[in-house]
């Protein structure tokens, strides 16, 4: 929030740049709405109002910057940040070297820009203890109620999660395509979180009672 702050300051006041001002007044009502995010158990369509307020400014930057490819979730000092590659997918050794790097808005490495975001979650901190699919089950089904079951396999270097009956909030097509569905961010977050690692979306693919979010495991140290 701090950063989009200077952002709104330094572009706005300064150099007179509307379109980057308003990335940075996105990057504040982020933060505002990430430090709204409760504790402890509230009921779920109050947080998924909060979540859906996140997701419209992510859109916002989104459209401003136009990044070409998809989420990467990474765990970082107990937390886990988002870098959506803004021109092309960068190797795997791009985003190794990004996560080693003080945190921008806008992180060059070797070439390759990525936009680092906060993904929207239920928590500010997820729960210390738990696997996997029981916390996809517990967010996704009982807390956010975004679908009736959540089932999570791993093959080989991928993760593929299902949802059934799933729930969506409002259209945003440059999230989607970055992101998935909010199902899909949340389950790309949990994924980073549990195995303190980096997953990169692939895509998501939605039936009629069904959908699947498929992850690919980027090996790191």
């Amino acid at each position: 929030m701090c950063f989009g702050v200077v952002f709104v300051l330094v572009y706005y006041f300064l150099y007179f740049v509307v379109e980057f001002a308003a990335i940075g007044l996105a990057a504040i009502l982020i933060g505002v709405v990430l430090m709204l995010m409760p504790s402890e158990v509230m009921p779920s369509e109050p947080i998924k109002a909060l979540l859906e307020g996140a997701v419209a400014n992510i859109e916002c930057i989104l459209e401003e910057i136009a990044p070409q490819g998809k989420a990467v979730y990474c765990f970082i000092k107990d937390k886990v940040y988002a870098f959506v590659p803004v021109t092309i997918n960068p190797v795997s050794a791009d985003i190794i070297e990004a996560i080693k790097m003080p945190l921008r808005l806008i992180m060059n490495v070797e070439g390759s820009d990525l936009l680092a975001i906060i993904p929207p979650a239920p928590f500010r901190e997820f729960p210390a203890e738990g696997d996997a699919e029981s916390l996809l089950d517990s967010i996704i089904v009982n807390l956010m109620e975004l679908a009736d079951a959540v089932y999570l396999k791993k093959e080989g270097d991928y993760f593929v999660v299902r949802a059934i009956k799933p729930r969506f909030i409002g259209d945003y097509p440059r999230f989607t395509y970055s992101f998935g569905s909010l199902i899909s961010c949340i389950a790309g977050t949990i994924l980073a979180w549990c195995y303190k690692t980096v997953v990169q979306f692939e895509h998501e693919t939605r039936l009629e009672k069904e959908l699947v979010a498929v992850y690919r495991v980027i090996e790191h140290e």
